[in-house]
């Protein structure tokens, strides 16, 4: 977050004491936000609404209001032969069969990490469809995604679910804090970021 508020302040072309302050600012309202939820200080009723909320983050969420799980499945996916399946594109591509059987076999080891209680018992998890697609996520833009087309809770083509398997990257941490310990605890990045 740093980082990224360093470059936003030399592309304003601030100066090195604007960008200190405006890194400090955020950093110190963070970790004061965070102590209040470690603390459990209003943890428990903190959401933001349309009742307390104002400007363009009651925008946001009015606009949030509108979309629909139909209209995301709709410009993801098309319904050929009364099924649905991924749209491809200049950034969505189709996998070939030996390449899918690899994906598939990650996503069910990736099922596995799933504590048995955060599992959704009315997902199916059959995988209907499986494309690539690059320039999808934030801190991530760019990587290569696994895009795969589950059966929901029924097999309503509506209740189709888009779940998105993304390359995971070394944590940044991990290049300063060289504790064995650490980076012993996990067998690889993408059991990192699952853990």
């Amino acid at each position: 977050m740093a980082a990224s508020l360093a470059l936003l302040g030399y592309e304003k072309a601030l100066s090195d004491d604007q960008i200190v302050e405006m890194i400090s600012t955020t950093a110190k309202s963070y970790a004061h936000q965070v102590k209040r939820f470690a603390s459990k200080e209003h943890t428990e009723s903190f959401a933001l609404t349309l009742d307390n909320t104002t400007g363009r983050l009651l925008d946001i969420i009015r606009g949030a209001r509108l979309k629909t799980r139909v209209a995301l499945l709709d410009q993801l996916t098309v319904v050929e032969d009364f099924d649905r399946h991924f749209r491809t594109g200049p950034d969505t591509k189709a996998v070939d069969a030996k390449t899918r059987q690899k994906f598939e076999a990650a996503f069910t080891g990736y099922l596995e990490t799933i504590p048995a209680r955060k599992l959704q018992s009315r997902v199916s998890y059959t995988i209907k469809d499986v494309v690539t697609q690059r320039g999808v996520g934030i801190g991530s833009a760019g990587l290569p995604s696994v895009n795969f087309l589950v059966e929901g809770p029924t097999q309503a083509l509506e209740n189709d679910i888009v779940i998105y398997m993304k390359q995971s990257a070394v944590a940044a941490p991990s290049r300063v804090l060289t504790d064995e310990r650490v980076s012993s605890y996990f067998t690889h990045q993408g059991h990192r970021t699952v853990v």
